[in-house]
């Protein structure tokens, strides 16, 4: 409410620069945590705060009073780079339907909400199958892998290699085979 009121740059901006920076934060490590440590029990609070975070920036993409505080910041002397904000910002609103009608907008967020969701399944999709692929080969099969490493991809009688970050590099960057 506070930066759609406001006449300047420091009004209008910081207030959402702040929760978006804190929104961020918070997002992107849990993001992050629930790529590379998964467990289902983040995962599911994870995809409950999706649809949230979706309805909140379908909101904010469609509020016609920020808007128009955005606009009226172009007649103050700002700096190139606060320019460059605010003319990106604009676009947002206008990328985020600003302009369609109440029904149009309606549609979007729906639309926004569901895709939001779905990116995030297939990205989870993809994270689970990637960390479930694993192949046994022989040790022919890793020459090139420095015998001091060997060790890390011996299971039995075999060699075991997935496609986690360590294994991946190792194999990609030192096996002669192809």
């Amino acid at each position: 409410k506070k930066a759609e009121d406001g006449i300047t740059w420091d009004e209008v901006n910081n207030p959402l620069d702040d929760l978006s920076h804190e929104i961020g934060l918070v997002l992107g490590v849990s993001a992050h945590l629930n790529s590379v440590k998964y467990n289902e029990e983040d995962s599911n609070e994870y995809e409950q705060i999706i649809p949230i975070i979706s309805d909140f920036y379908n909101e904010l993409g469609s509020n016609k009073n920020l808007f128009n505080a955005y606009k009226r910041l172009f007649k103050q002397d700002l700096t190139t780079e606060q320019k460059y904000i605010l003319k990106e910002g604009i676009k947002g609103f206008e990328l985020a339907g600003i302009s369609l009608s109440r029904r149009g907008t309606e549609l979007l967020s729906k639309i926004n909400k569901e895709l939001s969701v779905l990116q995030n399944e297939f990205g989870k999709n993809a994270m689970m199958a990637t960390n479930e692929w694993e192949i046994k080969v022989s040790l022919e099969d890793l020459e090139g892998v420095d015998a001091s490493n060997i060790y890390k991809f011996k299971e039995g009688d075999s060699y075991l290699i997935n496609l986690q970050a360590p294994t991946y590099m190792e194999v990609m960057t030192n096996v002669d085979s192809e």
